[in-house]
């Protein structure tokens, strides 16, 4: 397992596998699911020749749960942050639930 650690010192595990050269693709799970939960879909984004990163988000799976920073607008600082620590520059984000709302928060705040 690996990680990266936040602007304000939370730590948000994460799985990558896959094609290193391939499009990113950073799989997103909802409200208390884990990274874990995209199980069945990672192979085939794995055979199709993606790269494939899933996270744990603040609060979710093996990731820190830290008493503050439980907001939409700091999920989606989350996620930047690991976009750019990961260099993932043109990832295709993929949401369930509130993983989804994560993604249109980040698409709000870092265009």
């Amino acid at each position: 397992m690996t990680s990266i650690t936040t602007d304000d010192g939370v730590r948000l595990d994460y799985t990558e596998s896959g094609a290193p050269g391939g499009v990113p693709v950073v799989l997103i799970a909802g409200f208390k699911a884990a990274r874990a939960s995209w199980l069945y879909q990672t192979p085939a984004l794995e055979a199709a020749g993606y790269r494939v990163i899933s996270v744990d988000l603040r609060g979710h799976g093996t990731s820190e749960c830290p008493d503050f920073g439980h907001s939409m607008a700091r999920r989606a600082a989350d996620l930047e942050q690991l976009l750019v620590e990961l260099d993932l520059r043109g990832a295709v984000l993929v949401g369930q639930s509130m993983g989804g709302n994560t993604v249109w928060a980040h698409l709000k705040d870092f265009g």
